[in-house]
């Protein structure tokens, strides 16, 4: 019988009496408490109520179902060969940080078993982790940037419309002309000035860093592109490629068929190191390309003179008859022909003779290559600018008439004064190396001149770095060039959500693929695996490769006892606990070690074996540990030594940011910090998941085979409280998608040490055939509000207290499932349940997104279904399950009168 089914000292001592007085008729009226046989009675019913008792509680402790006791229920699992779990560890990724002042190249040395503790808060104990590898850690690793910007490459086919020019005072003014350099100064296009906007330097502010203004110039094109004689002299040329490193690089870095692997044994092999090498890229990087802004323009000399027909008639004959030796030709000898040559021709310096003898004008409506004086020589001509133009010096000038222009090169810069076309003055005359002046008018020409160097401002890289849902991402380019990354190596990325403004994002995920990219621009490019889960604000994000695994503990080391060889089965307990599990693919490991005469012996599932040279550990209901070997150890004194870790349990869950304070500060290390919160710790198993968890694990029997085996075996995991397992349609074959909630509802992030140990279980248990995607789990809230109908009579706020707790613990982690829906029935059913609630209306029923409801119109749904992923390729099995659980401010209830 059951401890309900005990019938107790009353009903025991009624039932003696009873047959007392039936057997007796004469002592039933016997005082029991003047008269032995009815105080003997007496005692029998207590001792009756005491066996009745035991012996319940033995039935009920022999029953893995009834069961209530811890070690009960560990004795019978040990019968089919489980062991109630002892608690996980929570993991965390520590991002170090390396001194600054060890200087750029250094590197320092980051030990096993780092301890780190939380800050001590008001009411709780600190938290202490310690690090689970050794790692390197560089002061240039601290926060590796993206790049933030490329230089600017204008189209060489095209004027580019917009130019942004380096810096905030370039003074340049609409109407200036513009040369953009081609490739290799070649060719070039030319444009005027439109409109100059100026962005001013833009102040660092919590979430973004600072970045130097730049001015903005929209240009208009004039014309084509020109080709020029010779590259256009720039006061900075870009550095030439190699020789860089001695014979290493010997060409341009960006040729194809140099892979960085090939350079750098070439770089060994001649005794330079990778950051010589990445300091001679760096040496050859191109710099900011620059164009030519002209800070004047000028006409050409007495281009605004009048007209030739415009003159006095007597003016033209006194310029022509000025010169002694032109004489009107002979088929000129009518009168009326030769005043019409009066009326159109120009004086010696203003016209020339054809061969046959007919008349080639030469006034201002002419060319520059006609102009008076243009001659220099035969591969060079004169320019006569209108005004004195104080400064200027022999360079490139622009010439345009129209949509024509070219740029000449001025080798001779002089002032002089001339007197043309019955125009005087002082004129700035230019020299230049080259005679094609032909299609460039007096009147329409505008000399462009005093051009200025003026570098162009980088162009912003897109201002987000992207999330990918394959694996690896996309590839970030970092901002350099940096040497020792390498595949595998573990790193935290922090930045500003791009999606929702003024969310902070942290993610560690590790380097699937590092790659140097050799191009003179190029720099090192990176994937993540996990990728980014959501797209960050690129200004924002910062690479933190300085990182290294820890779980919760703290180390301790002690002498257990002595050995005796004539003890059998000899038993050390340890003096203090719980003892430190870590998440592995078996479940867990402990972080025991134990030491006989400086031999370390190990640990074994069972004592089977007579000469079991191993130990196993026995854990009590307090969490206290306990070493038994398996048989004797050598006589000794004070050679039985452990060196374990305490600590375990979701106690550790620290949120982001808590872990700061280092026990002992490695050297060259100046801080340290947690990126991301504490993650898949576990208490000791309880008594119920124990009597659910031992079964589960039978039902496999040691493999996953079946749909449910993979649900089974994932819940039964330490660290997991849930999991629901579907399958996901391949375009060959079948995956299994597991869905998995951490223990109290926590995340199981994708790259963590329980993400990571469950889903290498579930490979070596399962088949590999199959392909496993494991994911967490997606909480949602929900909001309740009802009207309670109470007995009369009833206190409110006392039955509304209970309804609301009622409601809490229904709708709670523990006891709702994966994928679970909630309806409105079964919310006045929980309500209804309550003493005291005559009847109940539930009036809203919805879902809560960021605390609010996501469609005022929706506020009330009979069912609410939980989200569940859909069939598809496993990698892109669609949303995660939903686990519905309702808000925690709990219901909104009030009473109806």
């Amino acid at each position: 019988m059951t401890a309900r089914q005990n019938v107790g000292f009353h009903s025991m001592r009624a039932a003696l009496h009873a047959r007392l007085a039936r057997s007796h008729p004469q002592l039933a009226a016997a005082d029991a408490t003047g008269d032995f046989a009815v105080a003997l009675l007496d005692g029998w019913a207590v001792v009756a109520e005491i066996l009745g008792f035991h012996a319940a509680r033995t039935h009920e402790e022999t029953s893995l179902d009834l069961a209530v006791e811890l070690r009960s229920v560990a004795e019978l699992a040990r019968l089919v060969g489980y062991r109630p779990d002892p608690g996980v560890a929570a993991a965390v990724a520590l991002a170090f940080a390396a001194d600054p002042a060890l200087g750029p190249g250094a590197s320092v040395t980051v030990p096993l078993g780092t301890a780190v503790s939380s800050t001590p808060v008001p009411g709780a104990e600190p938290v202490t982790f310690e690090t689970v590898e050794e790692i390197e850690a560089r002061p240039a690793w601290n926060a590796l940037r993206p790049r933030l910007d490329h230089r600017q490459e204008p189209d060489p086919d095209r004027l580019p419309t917009e130019l942004l020019l380096a810096g905030t005072s370039t003074n340049v003014l609409p109407g200036d002309g513009i040369l953009v350099p081609g490739p290799g100064g070649n060719s070039s296009r030319f444009g005027v000035v439109a409109s100059v906007t100026v962005q001013p330097d833009e102040l660092p502010t919590a979430f973004t860093p600072g970045r130097p203004g730049w001015t903005e110039v929209r240009l208009v094109a004039v014309g084509a592109g020109v080709s020029t004689s010779g590259r256009l002299p720039q006061p900075e040329p870009d550095p030439a490629p190699g020789p860089l490193v001695g014979s290493v690089l010997v060409a341009d870095p960006s040729a194809p068929g140099v892979p960085f692997a090939e350079l750098q044994e070439r770089a060994r092999a001649e005794g330079f190191a990778e950051a010589q090498l990445f300091d001679a890229l760096r040496a050859a990087r191109p710099r900011p390309r620059q164009v030519a802004v002209f800070r004047a323009q000028t006409g050409i000399f007495a281009s605004t003179a009048p007209e030739w027909r415009a003159l006095p008639r007597s003016l033209r004959v006194d310029l022509i008859e000025a010169v002694g030796d032109l004489k009107p030709p002979a088929t000129f000898g009518d009168k009326k022909l030769q005043e019409l040559f009066y009326d159109v021709s120009y004086g010696s310096q203003y016209f020339s003779t054809r061969p046959d003898s007919s008349i080639q004008l030469a006034w201002v409506g002419d060319t520059l290559e006609r102009y008076p004086g243009a001659a220099a020589g035969p591969d060079a001509r004169n320019v006569f600018c209108d005004v004195v133009v104080r400064g200027l010096g022999p360079g490139p000038v622009v010439l345009r008439d129209g949509s024509t222009w070219a740029v000449f090169f001025a080798r001779e810069v002089a002032a002089v004064s001339k007197s043309v076309f019955t125009v005087s003055g002082r004129t700035t005359r230019l020299t230049l190396t080259t005679s094609d002046l032909a299609s460039y008018g007096i009147r329409g020409t505008t000399v462009y001149v005093s051009p200025e160097w003026l570098p162009l401002a980088p162009e912003s890289e897109p201002p987000v770095v992207p999330a990918t849902g394959e694996e690896p991402g996309d590839p970030i380019l970092l901002d350099d060039w940096v040497e020792g990354l390498h595949d595998g190596q573990q790193v935290a990325v922090t930045g500003m959500s791009a999606t929702e403004p003024g969310t902070a994002v942290a993610h560690v995920a590790r380097l699937a693929d590092v790659r140097h990219r050799l191009a003179r621009a190029g720099a090192t490019a990176v994937r993540l695996t996990p990728p980014l889960p959501v797209a960050l604000v690129r200004d924002t994000v910062r690479i933190s490769a300085n990182v290294a695994a820890a779980t919760h503990g703290q180390t301790r080391s002690e002498v257990l006892g002595s050995g005796d060889a004539r003890d059998p089965l000899p038993r050390f307990p340890l003096s203090a606990g719980p003892l430190t599990h870590l998440s592995s693919s078996a479940g867990s490991t402990s972080s025991l070690e134990v030491f006989v005469d400086g031999v370390r012996r190990p640990e074994v599932p069972a004592l089977l074996a007579d000469d079991e040279p191993g130990y196993v550990v026995h854990h009590d209901e307090n969490g206290r540990a306990t070493v038994q070997f398996g048989s004797p150890l050598p006589t000794g004194q004070v050679n039985v030594r452990a060196v374990y870790r305490v600590g375990v349990g979701t106690g550790a869950a620290v949120s982001a940011g808590a872990l700061g304070l280092l026990a002992q500060r490695p050297a060259g290390v100046s801080g340290v910090t947690n990126p991301l919160p504490a993650t898949g710790g576990a208490d000791p198993e309880t008594v119920p998941s124990a009597r659910r968890n031992a079964p589960a694990r039978i039902r496999a029997l040691g493999r996953v085979v079946s749909l449910a085996d993979y649900a089974d075996f994932s819940a039964a995991f330490p660290g997991i409280a849930k999991a629901r397992a579907v399958f996901t349609r391949g375009k060959r074959r079948r995956g299994v998608l597991v869905t998995v909630a951490g223990a109290g509802g926590g995340d199981v992030p994708a790259g963590s040490a329980l993400h990571t140990a469950l889903l290498t279980a579930l490979r070596e248990q399962g088949d590999p055939q199959v392909p496993v995607v494991l994911v967490a789990y997606q909480p949602t809230s929900f909001r309740v509000v009802g009207v309670l109908h109470l007995d009369a009579g009833r206190v409110a706020a006392t039955v509304l207290a209970a309804a609301a707790a009622a409601l809490t613990t229904a709708f709670a982690f523990d006891t709702r499932d994966l994928g679970q829906p909630v309806s409105a029935a079964e919310i006045v059913a929980a309500l209804q349940g309550v003493p005291g609630v005559r009847g109940a209306h539930v009036s809203q029923l919805h879902r809560l997104h960021d605390g609010t409801a996501a469609d005022p119109a929706t506020l009330y749904s009979p069912l609410l279904p939980a989200a569940l992923p859909v069939g598809g390729v496993a990698r892109h099995a669609g949303p995660p399950t939903e686990l519905l659980t309702l808000e925690p401010a709990g219901p909104i209830l009030t009473v109806t009168s």
